[in-house]
């Protein structure tokens, strides 16, 4: 099995960041003819499964999906490109960080 990191995430709706846990690993299903016969149906059944769901915000009050979503790296570095100042590695979580990407005058 893969190793596990966690990777941080920041949305641009509430400017805060959560963790997410990511695989260095694919994960591989062993399966015999009738399985590789059955994959294209098996593959569509799963996805109806999840039609509708969508990844948001864990923070409560923001409804930010994951249009408002971005790699903490990248802001980091956008970050660093806009002011000369960097972000923490390691972001604390309830803290709102200023969005570095926002194209308002004045925004934060």
């Amino acid at each position: 099995m893969g190793k596990i990191k966690p990777e941080w995430v920041y949305c641009t709706k509430c400017k805060r960041n959560f963790a997410v846990e990511l695989s260095e690993e694919a994960r591989t299903v062993v399966c015999g003819e009738e399985c590789i016969k059955d994959a294209g149906v098996l593959a569509g059944e799963s996805l109806k499964k999840f039609e509708g769901v969508y990844p948001r915000c864990p923070y409560p009050e923001c409804d930010g999906t994951r249009l408002h979503f971005h790699w903490w790296s990248d802001v980091r570095e956008q970050h660093l490109f806009v002011t000369g100042f960097e972000y923490p590695e390691i972001p604390k979580q309830d803290v709102i960080y200023p969005n570095p990407f926002s194209s308002e005058k004045g925004s934060t």
